[in-house]
C-alpha cells in the first residue's frame, strides 16, 4: 500500500513539473544592446531609404497607413530559412539571377487589433537569416506585429522592416521595439494598451485631417469604412441632429 502511494506521489510530482515546464516556456529577454547589435536599420542606413524612398516626417503614421493587418500573437517555431531568386528573376539565366534569403516564422494569433483575418496562424516573412538582415524574433516571443501582405505569396511582411515589430518583453511583458528609430523605440517599457491607443489615434488623425486617401493599407480602409458606417447609423438614429 505504501508503495502504491509513493508511486502516486511520484506521478503527481512529475505531472506538476511537466505542467510548469509547458506553462513557463523560456522566453528570450531583449535589451537595447541587443537591438544595436542586430538592427538592420542601424547597421545599414541604405535600408532605411529602401523602406522609405521619401522618408515621411511621421514614420509611425506612415507604417500604420500601409498596414493590412495588426495582430497580437506568439512566435511558435524557430523559423524556416529559404534562399531563392529575387522576385522577377526566376526566368533569367541562373548565372544572372540575384538570390534573396528570407526567414519565415509561424505566428499564432492571439488577438486581432485592426484588420480582418480568418485563420489562427499566419506566416511572417523577414529578410535575411540569423546572421544578417532584419532582426529576428525567437521562438515563444509574444508581441504586436504591424503587417502588410507579401505580393509574391501568402506570407505577411513587417511594415518598414523592423518598424512593425514590438515584442512583449519578459518578465513583465512591457514593450520592446525592434526598430532603433525613435518613432518606435519610444514605446519601450510601456504597456501594449499604450501602443494600441497610439495606433487608433493615428487612424483617427488621418480621417479628421481629411487624409483618408493616404490610408492605402487594408487596416486603414476598413477603419475608414467602419467610421463611415458608424456615422451613418448615428444620423439615422438622430434624424433631427442630422438636419
Amino acid at each position: 500500500m505504501k508503495k502504491f502511494f509513493k508511486c502516486m506521489l511520484l506521478c503527481c510530482i512529475v505531472c506538476a513539473l511537466t505542467a510548469c515546464t509547458i506553462n513557463n516556456e523560456t522566453r528570450y529577454q531583449y535589451t537595447p544592446e541587443t537591438r544595436i547589435a542586430l538592427s538592420l536599420t542601424t547597421s545599414s542606413p541604405n535600408v532605411v531609404d529602401a523602406c522609405y524612398p521619401a522618408p515621411p516626417q511621421d514614420l509611425m503614421g506612415y507604417v500604420i497607413s500601409k498596414a493590412d493587418l495588426i495582430v497580437e500573437g506568439k512566435i511558435i517555431d524557430g523559423g524556416t530559412i529559404k534562399t531563392a531568386p529575387m522576385p522577377g528573376m526566376e526566368l533569367m539565366p541562373k548565372e544572372r539571377q540575384l538570390q534573396e534569403t528570407t526567414t519565415t516564422y509561424t505566428v499564432l494569433i492571439e488577438n486581432i487589433w485592426f484588420g480582418e483575418y480568418k485563420y489562427d496562424t499566419l506566416s511572417l516573412e523577414l529578410l535575411g537569416d540569423e546572421t544578417w538582415g532584419v532582426s529576428k524574433p525567437h521562438k515563444h516571443d509574444q508581441g504586436i506585429f504591424i503587417l502588410k501582405k507579401c505580393l509574391e505569396n501568402e506570407n505577411y511582411l513587417s511594415v518598414g522592416a523592423e518598424d512593425g515589430i514590438f515584442i512583449k518583453n519578459p518578465p513583465d511583458n512591457k514593450l520592446y521595439a525592434f526598430s532603433p528609430l525613435e518613432d518606435f523605440s519610444t514605446f519601450d517599457g510601456k504597456e501594449s494598451e499604450v501602443l494600441y491607443q497610439a495606433v487608433e489615434n493615428k487612424l483617427e488623425e488621418f480621417i479628421l485631417n481629411g487624409n483618408e486617401s493616404r490610408l492605402t493599407g487594408e487596416v486603414g480602409q476598413l477603419y475608414r469604412s467602419q467610421k463611415q458606417e458608424q456615422l451613418q447609423n448615428e444620423k439615422q438614429s438622430n434624424p433631427q441632429e442630422a438636419q
